[in-house]
C-alpha cells in the first residue's frame, strides 16, 4: 500500500475513533443542570453558594443576585436566565399588571411556574445528551471532516486584564490543570455561548460547503469595545424581570419559536424576539469526562450552516440586542453604539451616559434595558433610583478576523445617577470634562507645562509633548488622583452634601493637589523648578 494511502488510512481511523468516543460520552443523559449546584448565588450577610436552576428560580425572591465574579461569564449568565424569565412568563398567559404587582411584593415564581418552563426545557438541561447537550452542538460529530479532540482550556478562556494579555495564565486564575469540574464547565459553557469571538478552527461540511472559521458568538461583536447593560433591583426576582423588554414576552406566536438554544437546528430563521435573544454563531462539544467527572477535553468548530446565513441571522439578533446601549447620532434621525472602554473610570462612564458626545448634539439614550419605556414592567421612582445599572465593559487587542480579550470588567452604577432631573450631576460633569477649560484639560496641560522643555530653536520653555515617557506617567499619575477625587465629589453631589459650585471648587483643589504629588520628583530640581511653580498657577482659578 502507497505511504499516502496508509496515512489516510490511519487518520481516518483516528477520525472514527474520536466519533465514537464523543457518542459513547454522550450516550446518556449526564449531569442535569436542574438539580446540579453550579450557578453562584448570595443573599445579604450569607457566603456565596452554588445552586441549581430549580433552586434558583423557586427561591428568587430570596437570592441577593449572582456572584460570578467573571464579567464575561456573569453577562452571559444574566443573559440565560433573563430568557428562562421570558420563556416562564410567557408561558403563564398573565398581563404585566399582574407580574408588576409580583414584582413590587417579590412573591418569587411559583413551584408550578418553575417546573413547567424546567419540564419543557428538559433534554436541553443536561450538561451531557445523546441528542440535546446543554448549549453544545453534537452535529460537530459528524459534520467534523478531521474532529480533534482539544484542551479544555479552548472552552474555560481565563479571565483577561491584569496588565497580562488573555492567552496567558495569571496567578488569579482558578487552578485548571486537571480539566473543569462540571459546574465550571456548565458556566463557561454559558460564556461561550454569548461571548466567544471570531477566529479560525476546525473544518465542518454543511449545506456543501466546508467551513473552517467561527464568526464568533452573536453578542461578541468581533473586534469592536463591548457595553452592554443590564438592570439590578434588590432581589434576583425583581432582577430577572426588570430585564425584560416587552418584545421578549409579548410575541403573536410564541409556541412557534421559544429560545435558540432549544432548537437544534439553530440558527434559525424565527422573527421571535426571544429566540434572536438566545442564538450564537459558534459550536461546541464536551469530550469524555474524566473518572471523576471533570472536562478535560472539547471538540469545537463553526455552526454547521450556511456561514452567510449564519452571519446575516447573527447581525440581525445583535442588532436588536436590548443590552447594547444607542446614543444620537451625528446625522439628525441616526443612532450609534455606545462604546466605552473597560479602563475608565467610573465618572468618565458616567459622563459618556448622561453627557452630549459632541457640542451642540444632546445625547438620546435609547433602546433595550436602559430605557424604561422599553422594559415591559414599569417600576416608580423611587424603586428605579433604588436599581444598579451593571455594565459589561470589554476591550479586544489582535487582527480583527481573530480578536482577544484584553481586559474585561463589570462596573455598577446607581440607577438614579441617569435621573435626567439631577441637573447638578450635568453641571458638574461639565466642568470636570467639557473642552479645553475643563478641569480635567487643564490638569493634563499642567502637568505638560510642569515639565516643559527648551525649544531648540527659539531658546524659549515650550510645554512638553504628551507622548514623552515622563511626561505620560506623571500625566496619568495625575489623572488618576484627579477622577478619584472626582468621583467621591461626585457622590457628595448626588447625596446633597455638596452643591455644584462647591464640589467645583473642590476640584479645583484636588485638581493642584494631584499636579504636586505627580511632579514632586521633579519640583526639586533646577531645571523643573521654576516650571512646576508656573504650572500650578495654571490650576488655581477657572478659565474665563
Amino acid at each position: 500500500m502507497p505511504q499516502t494511502a496508509t496515512a489516510a488510512a490511519r487518520e481516518q481511523v483516528r477520525v472514527d475513533n474520536v466519533r465514537v468516543e464523543l457518542r459513547q460520552a454522550h450516550a446518556a443523559p449526564l449531569y442535569d443542570l436542574k438539580e446540579l449546584e453550579w450557578v453562584p448565588v448570595y443573599r445579604d450577610g450569607s457566603p456565596v453558594q452554588l445552586v441549581g436552576l430549580q433552586d434558583l428560580l423557586q427561591r428568587a425572591h430570596e437570592w441577593r443576585d449572582l456572584a460570578e465574579p467573571n464579567p464575561l461569564i456573569r453577562a452571559g449568565l444574566r443573559r440565560f436566565l433573563t430568557a428562562l424569565t421570558a420563556l416562564l412568563v410567557r408561558r403563564t398567559n398573565t398581563d404585566a399588571d399582574h407580574w408588576t404587582q409580583r414584582m413590587r411584593d417579590n412573591s418569587g415564581f411559583t413551584v408550578g411556574e418553575v417546573r413547567a418552563v424546567l419540564d419543557e426545557l428538559q433534554d436541553r438541561l443536561w450538561l451531557y445528551h445523546p441528542v440535546s447537550p446543554f448549549l453544545q452542538d453534537p452535529r460537530l460529530i459528524e459534520a467534523s471532516l478531521k474532529p480533534e479532540l482539544k484542551s479544555f482550556v479552548e472552552l474555560a478562556a481565563h479571565l483577561p486584564g491584569e496588565g497580562e494579555t488573555a492567552w496567558f495564565t495569571k496567578g488569579s486564575d482558578p487552578d485548571m490543570t486537571g480539566g473543569l469540574p462540571p459546574m465550571a464547565a456548565a458556566r463557561a459553557l454559558v460564556g461561550r455561548w454569548y461571548y466567544t469571538l471570531n477566529g479560525n478552527t476546525a473544518e465542518v461540511r454543511a449545506e456543501g460547503r466546508t467551513i473552517s472559521s467561527q464568526q464568533g458568538s452573536t453578542f461578541g461583536e468581533g473586534p469592536a469595545r463591548l457595553t452592554h447593560v443590564f438592570r439590578v433591583a434588590g432581589s434576583l426576582f425583581g432582577t430577572l424581570l426588570r430585564n425584560l423588554t416587552t418584545d421578549l414576552v409579548i410575541y403573536p406566536g410564541t409556541s412557534s419559536a421559544g429560545v435558540a438554544w432549544a432548537d437544534g437546528d439553530q440558527p434559525g430563521p424565527y422573527d421571535d424576539p426571544l429566540y434572536r435573544y438566545t442564538m450564537t454563531g459558534t459550536s461546541v462539544l464536551l469530550g469524555p469526562p474524566a473518572s471523576d467527572g471533570r472536562v478535560v477535553q472539547v471538540l469545537r468548530g463553526p455552526v454547521p450552516a450556511d456561514p452567510d446565513r449564519v452571519k446575516l441571522l447573527r447581525e440581525s439578533a445583535r442588532d436588536a440586542d436590548p443590552h447594547r446601549i444607542l446614543i444620537e447620532g451625528r446625522t439628525p434621525g441616526s443612532q450609534q453604539t455606545l462604546r466605552l472602554s473597560a479602563d475608565d473610570h467610573r465618572i468618565e462612564t458616567l459622563n459618556a451616559l448622561r453627557r452630549p458626545g459632541w457640542p451642540g448634539n444632546p445625547q438620546l439614550l435609547s433602546h433595550g434595558v436602559i430605557s424604561e419605556e422599553r422594559l415591559w414592567l414599569p417600576a416608580g421612582r423611587q424603586a428605579r433610583h433604588a436599581e444598579i445599572l451593571e455594565l459589561l465593559l470589554a476591550d479586544k487587542q489582535g487582527a480583527a478576523t481573530a480578536p482577544k480579550w484584553k481586559h474585561t470588567a463589570t462596573v455598577t452604577l446607581s440607577s438614579v445617577l441617569l435621573d435626567p432631573e439631577l441637573t447638578d450631576l450635568d453641571g458638574l460633569l461639565t466642568a470636570c470634562f467639557a473642552g479645553t477649560g475643563a478641569i480635567e484639560a487643564r490638569l493634563i496641560w499642567a502637568v505638560r507645562l510642569a515639565l516643559a522643555r527648551i525649544d531648540n530653536k527659539t531658546g524659549k520653555r515650550v510645554a512638553a509633548p504628551l507622548k514623552d515617557g515622563p511626561v505620560a506617567t506623571a500625566a496619568g499619575t495625575a489623572r488618576r488622583l484627579w477622577l478619584d477625587a472626582a468621583d467621591r465629589a461626585l457622590d457628595q453631589v448626588r447625596a446633597g452634601q455638596l452643591t455644584e459650585l462647591q464640589a467645583q471648587d473642590q476640584l479645583w483643589a484636588a485638581a493642584r493637589t494631584a499636579l504636586r504629588t505627580a511632579t514632586a520628583p521633579y519640583a526639586a530640581t533646577t531645571r523643573y523648578a521654576a516650571s512646576t511653580i508656573t504650572a500650578d498657577r495654571v490650576l488655581w482659578r477657572k478659565p474665563t
